[in-house]
């Protein structure tokens, strides 16, 4: 009979256990904090439904009101000594709004409303005055009224109305 014989070197006697053991997968790695929140993460998200996508309403446009249009009248007024073109506005704001730029737009007045005289127009003597400044015919509202430029007696010699509209701000 023969004798078994005895493995004693280790590299077999553990390749004979081990081929004995019945092969089951191991339990897996303990993980690290992050990993087990990105894995919960991942899992909410899945979970997560689809939100509808609400309708944005249109925004209604406001609709622009119309400016009126300033009633202004243009006078050609002259004493002995000096002549000249103002703009006279006819409702109850001040004729400042109208002149902010004295050159241009008092001479685009006199223009518009016909040229009384295409001299006196470019004339630097040009000017806006208040209505209450004219209240007689004369050109003359009384001493305390009357802006500097109409002290003394002046004379209306022309005078037309016309309103204005594109030169509003």
């Amino acid at each position: 009979m023969e004798i078994p014989q005895f493995h004693t070197d280790e590299l077999s006697i553990r390749s004979t256990y081990m081929n004995a053991m019945p092969q089951t997968s191991l339990p897996p790695l303990p993980q690290s904090p992050q990993e087990k929140e990105k894995k919960k993460k991942k899992k909410k998200k899945k979970k997560k439904k689809k939100k509808k996508k609400k309708k944005k309403k249109k925004k209604k446009k406001k609709k622009k009101k119309k400016k009126k249009k300033r009633q202004f009248a243009v006078l050609q007024i002259a004493n002995k000594t000096r002549e000249f073109i103002a703009v006279l506005s006819l409702d109850s704001r001040p004729v400042r709004t109208l002149t902010s730029s004295p050159g241009a737009q008092v001479e685009e007045c006199v223009y518009r409303a016909g040229r009384l005289n295409p001299a006196a127009a470019s004339c630097p003597r040009v000017m806006a005055i208040p209505a209450w400044a004219m209240a007689r015919s004369n050109g003359g509202g009384g001493p305390k009224m009357r802006p500097y430029c109409l002290r003394g007696h002046f004379e209306i010699i022309a005078q037309r109305r016309f309103s204005l509209g594109r030169l509003e701000r």
